[in-house]
């Protein structure tokens, strides 16, 4: 099956907060979206959704940092369609606010091996089938998002301890960057991205660490504002950048 006015995104990290609210607006607001959603382990959630989008909707088991598991998720892919238009690499790991002196180097490798070589996984995987989508006369450029944070900020510190989740997360953008200089040829839209500060189950644990009640931005306007970004993302304009939503001019520094 590959309809040739259908839109193919593949989120993972779907299971909840963000991944789940975005594949769920997806769905509710595109009748031509086919959507692959992962999760690490079977989702109530996910479930429900399918029985509303039954054949609009493929749910995908995925460790995303379980290296050899990403062959056997092409291949599904690939029953159903030969390209994806975006890839969001949306699945992250929110690892314990400590500071420096404390951080354990396990929690620090555990975090990066969600956080940054989870999405080099799925790069490599999902390459061929995002940049084949660029042949056939495709209206919108393809686009491979990263799901980033605030926290991998080098230049601006968030205020609260972020060594080992920032750290993983300044190491993702590195590889964004570097992913989007090496596709100059097939076209491909590549970027690291924050979200926002969004009142997730992640975003409110840290902003109970900054001492704020809850998040400041809601869960509804983060995922609009990327489904707005995913419409629009080109090359020239944000490609390679570091985007981010509630920043003022719309990205921030490495």
């Amino acid at each position: 099956m590959n309809f040739g006015h259908t839109t193919y995104y593949l989120v993972t990290g779907a299971s909840r907060g963000i991944g789940l609210a975005l594949v769920t607006k997806l769905l509710e607001s595109r009748p031509d979206a086919f959507v692959f959603a992962t999760t690490r382990v079977n989702s109530a959630d996910l479930n429900k959704l399918h029985e509303s989008f039954p054949t609009a909707l493929r749910i995908l088991t995925l460790n995303v940092e379980d290296e050899s598991q990403y062959a056997s998720l092409t291949d599904e892919i690939k029953g159903l369609t030969d390209r994806l238009d975006y890839v969001i690499a949306n699945a992250g790991l929110m690892v314990g606010l400590q500071d420096c002196l404390t951080i354990p180097p396990s929690q620090l490798l555990d975090a990066i091996k969600v956080n940054t070589c989870g999405p080099l996984y799925l790069y490599q995987a999902t390459h061929a089938l995002l940049t084949s989508s660029t042949r056939g006369g495709r209206a919108r450029p393809p686009v491979f998002l990263i799901t980033s944070s605030g926290a991998g900020c080098i230049s601006a510190s968030p205020g609260i301890p972020v060594g080992a989740y920032g750290t993983s997360k300044a190491a993702v953008n590195m590889l964004a960057r570097e992913m989007h200089l090496q596709n100059e040829e097939t076209g491909l839209v590549v970027s690291p991205y924050h979200p926002g500060w969004l009142q997730t189950d992640m975003g409110n644990r840290a902003a109970e660490a900054a001492h704020l009640s809850e998040a400041p931005h809601t869960l509804k306007e983060g995922v609009e504002a990327m489904i707005d970004l995913l419409d629009k993302a080109n090359r020239e304009e944000h490609g390679g950048k570091f985007l981010a939503y509630g920043i003022p001019g719309g990205a921030l520094p490495w």
